[in-house]
């Protein structure tokens, strides 16, 4: 595995446990599991994604790109966990928040995509957001630069 989807597992991991909280998603154990194997994969996959996006020194897209990043993967998240919580459902029958009603993984995924932009927590969340994309390694901040990494 890279470092890049080590970086953006842990990081998944991490902002899955803003959600867990405001959303008060951690009712029992299995939706606490829920809510963080969702995090791990949307963090994989907003990763990957940056990593393809993110140009190399140009600082105002980097800005714009990790601002955007932020509604993505709070989109993405919510699409995850509603799918996550209706293969519980189909599985094992125990009904979760997310689809309690009925199944609308969209519905959750745009619903956290505009909690994520419009609503107070976009103080303390857009700063994340941006700083991860400022990272000038594939491992990003959390791990050492190899050794032969800016070597000439």
């Amino acid at each position: 595995m890279k470092p890049l989807h080590i970086f953006g597992i842990v990081c998944g991991l991490v902002w899955a446990t803003i959600p867990l909280f405001l959303s008060e998603l951690n009712s029992s154990t299995g939706e606490i599991v829920s809510v963080y194997f969702a995090g791990a994969i949307t963090g994989l996959v907003v990763s990957w994604l940056l990593g393809l996006l993110l140009p190399e020194e140009k600082r105002l897209k980097r800005i714009c790109i990790g601002f955007a990043s932020l509604p993505l993967g709070a989109f993405l998240f919510g699409v995850n966990l509603s799918v996550l919580h209706g293969l519980i459902e189909l599985l094992t029958g125990i009904s979760y928040r997310m689809i309690e009603y009925r199944f609308a993984p969209i519905e959750v995924g745009a619903s956290y995509a505009m909690m994520s932009v419009f609503s107070f927590f976009v103080v303390g969340l857009a700063p994340l957001a941006i700083i991860s994309t400022f990272r000038k390694r594939p491992a990003g901040v959390l791990l050492p630069r190899a050794p032969w990494k800016g070597v000439k």
